[in-house]
């Protein structure tokens, strides 16, 4: 990605202020084109995984990739936190996590001159200024060759083609589409749907929608809407003093087709990401609930242990850790400490697969559960220890230390000659006893070797910078 960054450094695009001067208020809307297809000629085709490191490459959806469409929120400071809480997951887990390319969408020729400002605003200027936004907040794993883009079309996906090279993913796509018809009556009943009076636009009336995060960002979404019975039913409230928002019932909300709208954008962001992670030979990540329902529907070739891989990766996803500590400084300790790296991160996934061995119903409280009941208690431990043993070395460094220093002083002021000091110094332990009580020293201020090789010291060390573990 070096040619991608060196792009950015040459148009002065290096940070978010710079990018909103330029892309807001200085280019052109061609000349953002332009610019979005020097930077997707940058972006290099993303490798393939080594299958031998293949358990710990993953492929995000769309709502942890912070993707502009789906059912995520697409405001700026909701998607650079789930980045944030993506490259930390990279950093803490994963040998690669592939993403789909923000750039892809955009126009690949001048835009016609009629184009209102607003529309170009609306779609071109600010998410483009946001991608760019997005692209810094990723750079030190799209440095390190941690997260990488999927890029076209050195990957290309389409029904066709899917047809033609992966059949078996039609049928993926015939069994998500009943699961989600499945799934829309339980979807129906934990929604609610009302006609918003406050909106009032000719032509257009707005459903205010409430239910699971899972389908709506927040937990509420507005949907505007030029449906003819939609419209008779808003009209006739419209001019009544007391007139308040109307409810829809179940059935009309069903009608709407907006839960079934929903459901069909997670399911196809679960093929695409399906047909990525056969690609690129990596898992499927995913932090929503609807995905392993979806996901459990499955019955093609080995479905319950692809099923038990989400939900340990989706558990993993969800451990509650360094949240503070800096992404730059996390980086570094895993380079440095490579191999206490893969020793816990190896822990990790043997204490989740064996939680799912005994097949408990999985929720997302899961990962916050294994972390207070496993991760935490055994993060304290090395803590009780190693103070344990830094307080030992301390007190046995003071104690030698003193004796050495009595021997000088008494050299010094009872007149004794060096030689004879010399004697009292060697029946004392000489200068071995100063050697030791230098090791004691270093042992009392540096982390002892019991630590570092415990299964958990990467992680303990990490934990030391955000102040120690916490629940």
């Amino acid at each position: 990605m070096k040619k991608v960054f060196d792009l950015l450094k040459k148009e002065g695009l290096t940070n978010n202020e710079k990018i909103e001067r330029k892309v807001m208020y200085e280019w052109s809307p061609n000349e953002i084109i332009d610019f979005n297809e020097k930077l997707l000629d940058a972006i290099e085709p993303q490798p393939k995984a080594n299958s031998n490191i293949a358990n710990f490459n993953y492929v995000a959806n769309s709502n942890l990739s912070a993707q502009r469409f789906g059912n995520s929120c697409v405001g700026l400071n909701c998607r650079l936190q789930r980045i944030d809480r993506l490259t930390r997951f990279a950093a803490l887990y994963s040998d690669r996590i592939y993403i789909q390319n923000y750039f892809d969408i955009y126009p690949n020729r001048p835009l016609p001159p009629h184009m209102s400002i607003k529309w170009i605003d609306d779609n071109l200027r600010e998410p483009f200024a946001d991608d760019l936004k997005v692209l810094l907040a990723l750079k030190p794993l799209l440095e390190n060759s941690i997260v990488c883009f999927v890029k076209h079309p050195a990957f290309h996906f389409c029904p066709s083609c899917m047809r033609k090279y992966l059949p078996v993913l039609t049928e993926t796509q015939t069994e998500l589409k009943n699961k989600t018809q499945a799934l829309s009556d339980n979807y129906l009943d934990s929604t609610s749907a009302r006609i918003a009076l406050w909106f009032q636009i000719p032509g257009e009336c707005c459903i205010d929608l409430k239910g699971p995060e899972d389908l709506f960002a927040h937990g509420q979404i507005y949907d505007v809407r030029s449906d003819p019975w939609l419209l008779k039913k808003a009209n006739s409230a419209h001019g009544r003093i007391s007139a308040r928002d109307i409810k829809l019932s179940k059935k009309e909300l069903k009608r709407t087709g907006i839960i079934e709208r929903g459901l069909k954008e997670v399911a196809d962001d679960i093929l695409f990401q399906h047909f990525c992670s056969r690609f690129v030979s990596a898992k499927y990540l995913t932090d929503r609930d609807v995905d392993v329902q979806l996901l459990d529907s499955l019955t093609y070739d080995d479905d319950f242990k692809a099923y038990n891989e989400v939900l340990r990766n989706r558990i993993i996803y969800n451990l509650p850790l360094l949240d503070s500590v800096p992404l730059n400084y996390l980086l570094e300790v895993r380079r440095k400490e490579h191999d206490a790296f893969l020793v816990y991160r190896n822990t990790i996934s043997h204490i989740i697969s064996e939680y799912l061995a005994q097949r408990k119903p999985i929720s997302s409280r899961e990962g916050q559960q294994i972390y207070e009941d496993i991760i935490y208690p055994k993060l304290c431990e090395l803590n009780a220890k190693v103070n344990s043993i830094k307080s030992s070395a301390m007190r046995a460094f003071k104690r030698d230390i003193a004796i050495t220093s009595t021997v000088a002083i008494l050299g010094m002021y009872s007149g004794l000659l060096p030689i004879e000091t010399q004697a009292i110094v060697a029946g004392l332990g000489g200068l071995k006893a100063a050697r030791d009580a230098l090791q004691l020293l270093s042992r009392s201020i540096t982390t002892p070797d019991e630590i570092r090789s415990d299964n958990f010291y990467f992680l303990w060390k990490l934990s030391k910078k955000q102040g120690g573990a916490h629940r």
